[in-house]
């Protein structure tokens, strides 16, 4: 038995297969549906693992890039955090929130929601 045997669940392996390793598999057979069943938990174990080392990663960077905005206003005092996230733009080339947002692998809406 292959994925393709297993209709909308092999699907979804698939999807979490290519999410987790980067590529889908193939070639992969399975002897029964118990095997593919148990070769999904063990797959769904490793998205939960790889959703907890995601989040852990970006509230790390959080905490550096609030460390650097608070870096930065303690030897030049400005008014606004707005100001320092200007300068920190500048430093990235970065156009608007979102794209130093994406350089510095932060969550969507993480500086809009410091300048608030």
């Amino acid at each position: 038995m292959n994925i393709s045997d297993f209709g909308m669940d092999g699907d979804i392996f698939s999807d979490l297969y290519k999410s987790i390793h980067g590529f889908r598999p193939r070639g992969l057979q399975f002897s029964s549906s118990d095997e593919f069943y148990q070769h999904f938990y063990e797959l769904s174990k490793e998205v939960e693992q790889s959703i907890s080392d995601d989040e852990a990663h970006m509230t790390h960077n959080v905490e550096l890039f609030t460390k650097r905005v608070n870096d930065i206003n303690s030897y030049m005092p400005l008014s606004n955090v707005a100001d320092i996230i200007r300068i920190i733009m500048d430093t990235y080339n970065a156009n608007d929130n979102e794209e130093l947002e994406f350089h510095l692998d932060l969550p969507y809406g993480t500086i809009d929601k410091m300048v608030a």
